[in-house]
């Protein structure tokens, strides 16, 4: 049975008769409505409202699916036919589904404002238009991927319809992941360990507050509870709301010494079931605790007020420290890059979503006395999870022991939220980096990359006064990296224009063009040549091996050649310059001293240039 998207009127339309959803035919035998667990959902409806399968701790908003967006009939019934299938097949409670869902709903508007009436003719190219006219490229490389998973699962489910195949270069890109920029990505954007001055500060200030305040906001008494619970017991910000009533547990090691263990129902991010889990606890903990359990009168749950998401709490941290900066000690604090954000009051003000900015600026009209322009610096509720695994690492608990207090049940995640040796390796980044701009004061070498003279003027102004030794172009660079944060990187650096400043979801700068090497950021330099000529060599392999398949991927090869092709324009060409520079001023031993690597290319300058030339001009 074939089946054209113009002949798609109704849901019957696709599913009758087709063998597809013969194990499933019994759940929906009317065409009309289907049940899912005791919820009769009507097909006609453009909202499947399953909401109340949502666990407490879940997001109910995850569980709607909605169907309006679409433009064109016939993809609305073909997306609630694959819907459908998805529940009956992998399980309604995935709640991922919903984000692969509303991909879905992106890619058939693609199709419907492009006129493409046969999915089965979809190709590499049409998806790649797919993914310029959506904008992907500024996306993560994880989200990239999850973009790939649900377009390759519906074109899937529409082959499986029609018993046909899926165009095979579409469906080898589609299967495609770039491990490495996913890889590049988590490294860059992984949660950063608080300081441990600020988190002393903090938990002593939360639990001061809870216990001298007042019980008649029952819910600031809430929320300050589940911050400070946060902050001694590293749970998911969700677990912390939903604790149950008897979460504190006292057991004996004697008659003379008793411990306390907080029990907590675990809610992992794709998972809908509970893992009841025990953590360290404390005596303040238990006091906390006990204040709460004076005002609540939910007879199963330790809170009787309860958020279904964790974004009221985000924001009553981020209100507490911007409210009392000075105190907390975040007010220009000498370790902003360990907080996930730092700007001023006037400028948290216009950040964020707009209940924060709402309750930013009510904050800052009845606290007249918070400076407006000075950096503030604010945490987030998973840094303190961060903070948990490496106090107990700092004080010998054995990973394994770490993971179960936190429900880590895969080995692979022992040891991931421990940033133990965090400040060692910045002390020696920042050692590289003074060394760095030394040089670059030095003109020793230059700086490549989009933004390469300007920074080379803003590192350059910390020559305030003249130099005539290696040590006063040292002191110089100390206060240049000061001004102008310097972050290694493979392939190069990333230097910022300012201290403080943080990436953006922007067109400008992001964690996703970062991972990809096309933020305007990175910069790199001569001793970055046999990186990139490795990469070049690489790619060339790539090519080589795509064309020479028993069915050739010339779409593949183009796409590798690209990209081959713009990092010899953007990177080999100017360092090669910059070499062809220092070996006609005799100034190649000085380089080689630094930079063994770099003999190679010294001595086959001109063959290196030829294969440059060659590749740059090459077309499949």
């Amino acid at each position: 049975m074939f089946i054209s998207i113009d002949g798609i009127h109704n849901i019957d339309d696709i599913i009758k008769d087709n063998d597809y959803f013969e194990p499933y035919k019994d759940l929906f035998m009317d065409q009309e409505s289907f049940t899912i667990n005791d919820i009769n959902i009507s097909i006609a409806d453009d909202k499947w409202d399953l909401s109340s399968l949502a666990p407490e701790g879940k997001n109910p908003e995850r569980y709607r699916f909605c169907f309006n967006r679409i433009k064109r009939n016939e993809y609305k019934q073909l997306l609630k036919a694959y819907d459908m299938f998805r529940f009956f097949s992998t399980g309604p409670l995935q709640t991922v589904n919903l984000f692969y869902h509303n991909i879905i709903i992106k890619f058939i508007n693609f199709l419907s404002e492009n006129y493409y009436s046969n999915l089965t003719d979809i190709g590499y190219l049409d998806y790649l238009d797919f993914e310029e006219y959506q904008g992907t490229e500024a996306y993560s490389p994880e989200t990239q991927n999850r973009y790939k998973y649900a377009v390759h699962s519906f074109l899937n489910f529409w082959a499986g319809l029609n018993n046909t195949n899926m165009d095979k270069d579409l469906e080898d890109y589609l299967l495609e992941r770039n491990t490495d920029a996913v890889k590049a990505h988590n490294l860059n954007n992984r949660t950063k360990l608080l300081p441990f001055a600020f988190m002393n500060k903090f938990k002593d200030f939360l639990y001061n507050q809870i216990m001298t305040m007042q019980t008649d906001n029952k819910q600031d008494l809430y929320e300050y509870v589940q911050l400070y619970i946060l902050t001694q017991c590293g749970l998911r910000p969700m677990e912390s709301i939903i604790l149950p009533r008897d979460c504190i547990e006292i057991d004996y090691i004697d008659e003379n010494k008793a411990i306390c263990y907080l029990n907590y129902k675990s809610t992992k991010k794709n998972s809908d079931k509970y893992v009841y889990c025990k953590t360290r606890g404390s005596a303040k903990l238990k006091s906390v605790i006990d204040r709460v359990l004076e005002v609540s009168n939910d007879e199963e749950y330790l809170f009787d007020i309860r958020n279904r998401t964790s974004k009221h709490l985000s924001l009553k941290l981020k209100l507490i420290c911007i409210q009392h900066c000075k105190d907390l000690g975040l007010l220009k604090s000498s370790e902003s890059s360990s907080f996930h954000v730092t700007k001023t009051a006037t400028e948290f003000m216009n950040y964020g979503s707009t209940n924060h900015k709402s309750a930013v600026s009510k904050l800052l009209k009845k606290h007249p006395e918070i400076p407006r322009d000075k950096y503030i610096s604010i945490p987030k509720l998973y840094q303190f999870r961060v903070y948990f695994a490496t106090e107990l690492h700092d004080q010998g608990v054995p990973d394994p022991i770490i993971a179960k207090m936190m429900n880590q049940s895969d080995e692979k995640m022992w040891g991931y939220y421990v940033r133990i040796h965090d400040i060692e390796i910045q002390e020696q980044e920042k050692e590289v980096t003074i060394k760095l701009s030394a040089d670059i004061l030095a003109d020793e070498y230059k700086i490549h990359g989009p933004k390469a003279k300007e920074r080379t003027r803003q590192i350059k102004r910390a020559l305030k006064r003249p130099v005539k030794t290696a040590s006063d172009y040292i002191e110089a660079a100390k206060l240049a990296v000061e001004d102008v944060p310097i972050r290694m990187m493979e392939g190069g650096c990333c230097i910022k224009s300012s201290k403080g400043m943080e990436c953006t979801y922007d067109d400008v700068t992001d964690i996703s063009k970062c991972a990809y090497g096309r933020c305007p950021n990175q910069h790199h330099f001569i001793f970055n040549i046999p990186y990139y000529y490795e990469k070049c060599e690489n790619l060339l392999t790539i090519i080589d091996y795509n064309l020479n398949l028993e069915l050739p991927r010339t779409n593949f090869a183009e796409h590798e050649l690209k990209k081959l092709q713009n990092i010899i324009k953007a990177k080999l060409t100017p360092e090669m310059k910059e070499l062809k520079e220092k070996i006609y001023n005799n100034k190649v031993d000085i380089l080689l001293d630094k930079f063994p690597d770099l003999e190679y290319f010294v001595e086959n300058y001109d063959k290196v240039i030829g294969e440059m030339n060659k590749w740059v001009s090459m077309t499949i």
